[in-house]
């Protein structure tokens, strides 16, 4: 399944929800594969750790993640 695909099966079950969309397409084009429908935000790949977690911020409404919760000291939250 694609991103367009998932975008809009998502937005079937949840007419409401927030989605992050994330591509290594530009912006416009996905914006025209997606009929219209729009994200919460986009991350054009490759993206850094700060950018991801700004905008799951922004769909969280509420303070950034520390970089020192239990969650981003995970291995695939390392630094690069």
């Amino acid at each position: 399944m694609d991103g367009d695909l998932a975008f809009a099966e998502m937005k079937k079950i949840r007419e409401n929800a927030d989605i992050i969309m994330m591509s290594g397409y530009a912006e416009d084009l996905i914006s025209k594969r997606l009929r219209g429908a729009k994200p919460l935000a986009f991350l054009k790949k490759p993206f850094r750790l700060e950018e991801l977690l700004g905008v799951i911020q922004k769909a969280d409404g509420g303070s950034p993640p520390s970089m020192d919760t239990p969650s981003t000291r995970h291995p695939a939250f390392r630094r690069v």
